[in-house]
C-alpha cells in the first residue's frame, strides 16, 4: 500500500506541474498495521500524467483474478477495453486517449464483482487534456 500511495502522490505532483485540472475521488481500504500484507479490497485511482492525453490507472488487487479496464463513451458503447492478468498487489497501466475524439467517457475498472468507475471529459484546446470527475 505504501508503494501505491507514493505512486499516487508522485502522479498528483506531476498533475500540478502541468496545470491540469483534476477532481479525483477514490475509495481506499482503511489503514492497516504494517505487518498485514494482505490487500483486503480493490483500490483504484485514475490520474492524468504529464502527457495531456494519457491517463495512468493505478490498481491494487486482493487476489489474482483478471482485471478488466474499459473506456465507454457517453452513449455507453465500449470504445476500448483490455483484460489484464494480475497477481495480488499493485500495478499501473497507461491509457492513451490521443486517438479518442473529444467528449465524455467513463473509465471502468472491473475485478470480479467489484467495479470502480471514473467519469472523464476529454476536450481539445491548444492543449488536449483529460478531466477526471470521479
Amino acid at each position: 500500500m505504501e508503494t501505491f500511495s507514493k505512486s499516487l502522490l508522485l502522479a498528483l505532483r506531476v498533475v500540478s506541474a502541468v496545470s491540469i485540472v483534476v477532481l479525483l475521488t477514490t475509495q481506499f481500504a482503511a489503514a492497516r498495521p504494517a505487518d498485514d500484507h494482505l490487500i483486503k479490497a480493490l483500490n483504484v485511482a485514475v490520474v492524468p500524467t504529464a502527457e495531456p492525453t494519457v491517463l495512468q490507472v493505478l490498481v491494487e488487487t486482493p487476489n489474482s483474478r483478471p482485471v478488466l479496464i474499459e473506456l465507454k463513451n457517453n452513449e455507453g458503447d465500449i470504445v476500448w477495453d483490455r483484460q489484464i492478468r494480475s497477481e495480488p498487489g499493485s500495478f499501473r497501466f497507461k491509457l492513451n486517449l490521443s486517438e479518442v475524439p473529444d467528449g465524455r467517457y467513463v473509465v471502468n475498472v472491473i475485478h470480479g464483482k467489484k467495479r470502480k468507475s471514473y467519469a472523464i471529459r476529454l476536450q481539445t484546446s491548444t492543449l488536449r487534456r483529460s478531466i477526471i470527475t470521479g
